[in-house]
């Protein structure tokens, strides 16, 4: 009679090693999208804080600021033709802000940061994809007064709210970009 080994407990083993491996690597792969998904940016290896992400956003608002004559062209159609007509982007003297600081001191309690905006048509959701892969973090709401003079020179303000997002590392854009 011949013996035969008994080879089942080795191919149990392995496949329990195989298991647990996935498991390990599944569970990996599911922890660095939760800690992406809430934020985390891998590059800067932590989270930026709120007040990181809204001097970002003021930063690029007090960039963008209207400077005198700052004009736009808008594709327009009359009498059947298309034309590219000049259109002036914000007041005729504007008012710029000097620095961060005098924008914060006017502007009191102009920002927040939050997961979902609310615009004309209702609340806006950042995708979930774009969430997962850190595209798109929060959106950072700011209502700050575009100031200018008018014809009299007296100075005016204007309310303006804005909300770009801002991804996991501090890169801003618009939620449709």
């Amino acid at each position: 009679m011949r013996h035969v080994r008994n080879t089942g407990w080795r191919i149990k083993l392995s496949f329990a090693v195989l298991a647990a491996g996935l498991l390990s690597i599944s569970g990996y792969v599911l922890y660095l999208g939760f800690l992406s998904y809430n934020g985390y940016c891998f590059g800067q290896k932590r989270y930026l804080s709120n007040e990181e992400k809204i001097l970002i956003v003021v930063r690029e608002i007090l960039a963008r600021y209207p400077k005198q004559g700052n004009v736009a062209y808008r594709l327009t159609i009359e009498d059947g033709q298309r034309k590219w007509k000049p259109e002036r982007l914000g007041p005729e003297n504007p008012i710029p802000y000097r620095d961060e600081k005098e924008f914060f001191s006017i502007n009191p309690g102009c920002c927040e940061v939050v997961k979902v905006a609310r615009d004309t048509e209702g609340l806006i959701n950042l995708p979930f994809l774009d969430r997962l892969f850190g595209f798109k973090s929060d959106f950072v709401v700011v209502r700050y007064f575009l100031r200018y003079r008018d014809v009299d020179g007296t100075e005016q303000k204007k309310l303006i709210q804005t909300a770009p997002v801002i991804s996991s590392c501090g890169k801003t854009g618009d939620v449709f970009d």
